[in-house]
C-alpha cells in the first residue's frame, strides 16, 4: 500500500509540474473518491455482512477508478 500511495503522489508531482488543468482537475476528483473507497474499505473489513453490491462498490471507488484515470488521461494526451 506505501508503495502505491508513493507512486501516486510522486504522479501527482508530475501532474503538477505541467500545469495542465484538466488533468489536475481528473486526479484531483479521483483522489477524493479513491480516499472514500479506502474509508469505506477500513469501516467495513471485519463486517460479516457485507454484500457482493458493496464490495464492488469499494472496487469501484479504487482499483477500478486508477484503471478509469489512466484511461482519462491516455485519451485526453493522445489528442492533444
Amino acid at each position: 500500500v506505501l508503495v502505491g500511495d508513493f507512486l501516486y503522489s510522486r504522479a501527482f508531482q508530475i501532474v503538477v509540474e505541467q500545469r495542465h488543468q484538466e488533468i489536475l482537475d481528473i486526479f484531483a476528483k479521483s483522489t477524493h473518491f479513491i480516499a472514500e473507497g479506502e474509508i469505506l474499505q477500513l469501516i467495513n473489513r471485519h463486517n460479516p455482512d457485507t454484500t457482493e453490491d458493496f464490495y464492488f462498490d469499494i472496487i469501484d471507488r479504487k482499483t477500478a477508478k486508477l484503471f478509469e484515470v489512466s484511461s482519462q488521461l491516455g485519451a485526453l494526451l493522445a489528442t492533444e
